[in-house]
């Protein structure tokens, strides 16, 4: 499993520059080393707890798997996280930014999972950072094109993994992974007052699972 863990993350850093993309697997950018090494250390971590749920949001946030290298966990859930992260775990964050940045989205998700003592694989649509043009921090909606471009990826993640079952978080991923024809079930994103529905939503998928923290 190392040597395909290791194989699909040069795929990753192999890609050449796309328009309004920062892909922080890159070889082009020292700090992604450090972003290869934390992704490496978690796709190890998930081949050892044979998660049996995949969820997929749409594209990294800037504060999040932009400077973490890790799907849905900001700098602070990596160091601090000491269920699944932590120093204790060899987890770095770059010299990119100062301190430790949060992200809600990603504070809610693991907060949520720890709270259930539930560990799933977690993925993106496709899995670089979209941006405005001319600013590279702000977010934006990945095109049609780009997450054509990341079903190949997704469907190695699934493949790699042994997945049985994909779920998207928010409307906007499960939309991009019906354009793939990937099969999912859907629940709320946590953004703007969905934290509720969200949590109501991964107590529902927890039926049959057997993997936990």
């Amino acid at each position: 499993m190392e040597k395909e863990i290791i194989k699909f993350i040069k795929q990753l850093a192999s890609v050449e520059r796309l328009t309004d993309v920062f892909n922080q697997y890159s070889y082009e950018v020292s700090d992604n080393e450090v972003r290869r090494d934390n992704l490496r250390l978690y796709f190890s971590q998930m081949s050892q707890l044979k998660p049996e749920v995949l969820l997929v949001g749409e594209a990294p946030g800037y504060h999040g798997c932009r400077l973490t290298g890790v799907p849905f966990t900001s700098e602070y859930i990596l160091i601090k996280n000491n269920s699944v992260f932590g120093k204790n775990q060899r987890y770095r964050k770059t010299t990119e930014v100062n301190g430790l940045k949060k992200e809600q989205t990603a504070t809610v998700i693991w907060e949520t999972l720890n709270n259930h003592n539930f560990v799933p694989l977690m993925w993106n649509a496709f899995p670089f950072h979209p941006h405005e043009n001319g600013n590279p921090t702000k977010n934006r909606t990945p095109s049609r094109e780009e997450l054509e471009f990341g079903q190949v990826f997704l469907k190695q993640i699934i493949e790699m993994f042994g997945i049985e079952k994909v779920v998207a978080i928010g409307k906007k991923a499960k939309a991009s992974l019906n354009r793939l024809n990937i099969d999912c079930s859907v629940i709320r994103h946590p953004a703007n007052g969905g934290k509720p529905e969200f949590v109501q939503g991964i107590g529902e998928i927890l039926s049959g699972c057997q993997h936990f923290i």
